[in-house]
């Protein structure tokens, strides 16, 4: 079972969304028994403005929201101040990544690797606020391999606000040299065929970089999204090799992938927001009719633009 809840920054910093998930579902030192029933079968953190639950089963789900929704704890608060600390102190290269790309992006203001400006006054208060119904998707992702997610529950809140018109972007991302595209403001058609222009591209990158330059070791492309972005991050390499033939040998591949735990969650988490279809079969017959003409013209070209003029630069 996974719950997602819609936690947004405040004033463009997660430090208070991201003190609360420590202090949910907490006891300062839970004896044995309870440590095993509690804590183990449910785990939980915070990527930009949604906060991840992950139920295993032999847990109730009602029963484990009420234990989220509940009130939050002050001595919880005051003993996870030092372990807080410690995370953020020692941030991972992929969350130093993500919040120079939100930077760049949207507000040179966000903040998402900081510890500072919490208090008990705003995590109790941020807690009641956000941490209510409207704000939850759950889902089962605990199903056999033919089988869809199944929704258990989706708060008003939680969709966004989709609008009509979108703006396609593509730039340099200099902090770690890669090209960032994608849209801002998008519908499920749009969600749809970035989805598959990361694979395409994914297995691309690999391909190049372990067979043509004979690395072992070599970047990836990702998709990540946040408020109403979606974006690719792909290294700076030469996608002149990208041609049909290896993108119809892609779109394959794809077809024959859909129950890939990260793909999948991609795919079908997108139809409960952006009205993308869950089922495989709908999948893989927008995919096979994903044509080459709209890849080369709405991604390639502005990707070969912008890598080759990187490199007169």
């Amino acid at each position: 079972m996974k719950i997602y809840i819609k936690t947004p920054l405040l004033n463009n910093s997660q430090t208070v969304p991201h003190m609360v998930e420590h202090c949910i579902r907490k006891n300062k030192k839970p004896d044995v028994r309870r440590f095993f029933e509690s804590h183990l079968p449910c785990e939980h953190w915070i990527n930009g403005e949604r906060t991840h639950i992950f139920v295993d089963y032999g847990k109730e789900l009602e029963s484990v929201v009420r234990e989220i929704k509940g009130g939050l704890n002050r001595e919880i608060y005051e003993f996870e101040k030092r372990p807080f600390k410690e995370e953020c102190n020692n941030k991972t290269e992929g969350n130093i990544i993500f919040e120079a790309m939100l930077q760049q992006l949207i507000s040179p203001e966000i903040r998402l690797n900081t510890r500072k400006g919490k208090t008990w006054k705003k995590v109790n208060q941020y807690h009641k606020t956000y941490y209510q119904d409207q704000n939850f998707l759950i889902f089962e992702d605990q199903v056999s391999a033919n089988q869809e997610y199944e929704l258990k529950f989706i708060g008003s809140g939680v969709r966004p606000r989709v609008k009509v018109e979108n703006h396609f972007f593509i730039e340099d991302f200099p902090f770690n040299k890669s090209v960032i595209f994608g849209y801002r403001n998008y519908d499920a058609c749009h969600y749809r065929k970035l989805i598959f222009a990361w694979i395409i591209c994914e297995t691309y990158c690999w391909y190049f970089q372990r067979y043509e330059l004979g690395k072992y070791f070599y970047d990836i492309t990702v998709f990540d999204s946040f408020r109403e972005y979606i974006w690719i991050t792909t290294p700076k390499i030469d996608y002149s090799c990208l041609d049909q033939d290896f993108f119809e040998q892609a779109k394959n591949y794809i077809c024959q992938i859909p129950n890939d735990f990260y793909l999948k969650e991609k795919l079908f988490f997108g139809n409960y927001l952006y009205g993308v279809p869950a089922e495989r079969k709908q999948i893989i017959e927008r995919c096979r009719a994903f044509p080459w003409d709209t890849f080369q013209g709405e991604f390639l070209q502005s990707l070969l633009l912008n890598t080759n003029e990187s490199k007169k630069k």
